[in-house]
C-alpha cells in the first residue's frame, strides 16, 4: 500500500511540474496528473477497504462507492470540480486557463494532506519517494541523509547526499565515460614553476568531469542550474578502492533548507533512470 501512495505522491509532483509552466497545454497535462493521482489513490483505498470494485469502474463511480460505503472523502466537490475540468482536456479538448492548474494543485494537495491522515494515518509530507529508487546504493545513501536530516544533523545529512550524488553520477560512466584516472598527476611531469603553480592538467581534469556532468544533464533533460547548485553546495565525495570514503568540505554549515532542496533534486534525478537505460551501479 504504501509504494502505492508512493506513486500517487509522485504523479501529484509530475502534475506540479507541469503546472509550473504556465502554458495552458502544460496546465491541461497537469490537471489530468492531478486527477490521475486522485484516481490511484481511490482504487488503494478501496483495496484497502475491501470494497468490491469493478475493472471497469469509472472516476465518478468509484467516488461514489466509495461514499457510499461511509467513507469520509474531503474537498468533495472541488474533487468533482477537477475530474470535470481533466473530461474538458482529454475529451473535448477544451485548453484550461494556466491558473486553473495552480488551483487544482492546491485543492490536490490539501485532499491529499486530509486523506492520507485520516485514512491511513500517514502524512503526506511523510511519504518518501525514495524507495522508488532502483539503485541499492545510492537509494541507501539517501535515506541515511533523509534519517540524518529528521534528527537535525544537518552535517551527517550533506555527507550522505554527496555520497549519493557520488555514485550517481558514477551510474553512468558506461555511456559517459568519466575523464582518464591520474590526468592531474602529468603536472608532477614538468618541474617548470608555471606548471606547479597553474596545474593546467589537473585544469583539464577537472573541465572534462564538468563537460561530462553537464552531458549527463542534458540527457536527463533537467536544469543546469540545479546540477551547479548539487556540484557548489554539497561536499566532494571520493570513494577509494577499498570502499572508504574521502569527504572535502567548503563550508562549516549547510542549511537546512537547502539540504532538503538536494535531497528532493537527487530523487527526482534517480527516479528518472532505471538500471536497464544503460546506467550501471
Amino acid at each position: 500500500m504504501l509504494s502505492q501512495l508512493m506513486l500517487c505522491k509522485k504523479l501529484f509532483q509530475e502534475g506540479c511540474a507541469f503546472a509550473e509552466k504556465g502554458n495552458p497545454i502544460a496546465s491541461g497535462i497537469g490537471i489530468s496528473f492531478f486527477q490521475d493521482s486522485v484516481e490511484m489513490y481511490f482504487w488503494i483505498l478501496a483495496k484497502e477497504k475491501n470494497l468490491s470494485v469493478k475493472d471497469n469502474f469509472t472516476f465518478s463511480s468509484m467516488m461514489d462507492l466509495i461514499v457510499k460505503s461511509g467513507i469520509e472523502i474531503p474537498y468533495t466537490a472541488k474533487i468533482i470540480e477537477l475530474n470535470k475540468a481533466r473530461i474538458n482536456f482529454k475529451h473535448y479538448g477544451i485548453l484550461p486557463a494556466k491558473e486553473e492548474a495552480v488551483k487544482f494543485q492546491g485543492y490536490v494537495e490539501q485532499f491529499f494532506i486530509l486523506s492520507s491522515q485520516n485514512h491511513f494515518n500517514i502524512g503526506f509530507s511523510d511519504i518518501s519517494l525514495i524507495d522508488l529508487i532502483q539503485f541499492p546504493e545510492i537509494r541507501q545513501q539517501l535515506k541515511e541523509a533523509e534519517i540524518a536530516l529528521a534528527q537535525s544533523n544537518d552535517n551527517l545529512a550533506a555527507e550522505h547526499l554527496a555520497k549519493g550524488r557520488a555514485i550517481f553520477f558514477q551510474t553512468f560512466k558506461p555511456i559517459f565515460p568519466p575523464s582518464p584516472k591520474g590526468i592531474g598527476e602529468i603536472d608532477g611531469m614538468f618541474p617548470d614553476y608555471a606548471f606547479q603553480r597553474f596545474r593546467p592538467f589537473h585544469k583539464v581534469g577537472e573541465l572534462l568531469d564538468t563537460y561530462r556532468q553537464f552531458m549527463i544533464s542534458t540527457y536527463l533533460k533537467i536544469d543546469p542550474s540545479e546540477l551547479l547548485f548539487l556540484n557548489q553546495f554539497l561536499p566532494s565525495a571520493i570513494m577509494f578502492g577499498n570502499g572508504e570514503w574521502q569527504i572535502i568540505k567548503t563550508r562549516s554549515t549547510y542549511p537546512e533548507k537547502s539540504l532538503l532542496r538536494a535531497l528532493s533534486l537527487l530523487t527526482e534525478l534517480c527516479l528518472r533512470i532505471a538500471p536497464n537505460d544503460g546506467a550501471n551501479c
